[in-house]
């Protein structure tokens, strides 16, 4: 059986981008992404495999004193999670109702703090999910 491979998407906003924080996505317990965000406004792309289930996992790290020396705590240093999607599909943004398709799927949609990570697990074939999913968006 031939699998079939697709695009995801990771969209970023970075409040601090001349000072960046670092960020490290998983797909399937492999390191697809690990870097420094240091661009206002990013997309991640990697491939993801849509006939098995798919484990994605975005971590924030590197902050230090000097991501946070003002005063006023909304400036900050974070990364916000603008949206996931795979296959042009958007999956999770803070305008779609995040529904719980399990426990493992705990979309904190700014990462702000050191360790703060994104979970988003889809246990089946991805497009049987979609079908199951559709039209929990808020309008």
């Amino acid at each position: 059986m031939i699998k079939k491979y697709t695009k995801a998407k990771v969209f970023l906003e970075a409040n601090t981008p001349e000072n960046p924080l670092t960020l490290a996505i998983t797909y399937n317990d492999q390191v697809v992404y690990h870097d420094k965000v240091d661009q206002a406004n990013s997309t991640i792309e990697f491939d993801v495999c849509v006939d098995n289930k798919i484990i994605i996992e975005i971590s924030m790290n590197g902050k230090n004193n000097s991501h946070t020396n003002n005063a006023d705590s909304s400036k900050h240093a974070n990364i916000k999670i603008v949206s996931v999607e795979i296959d042009d599909m958007i999956l999770f943004s803070p305008h779609c109702i995040k529904k719980t398709i399990n426990e493992s799927n705990t979309f904190k949609d700014v990462l702000a703090v050191n360790g703060d990570v994104c979970n988003i697990t889809i246990e089946k074939p991805f497009y049987f999910w979609i079908l199951e999913n559709i039209g929990h968006q808020k309008k």
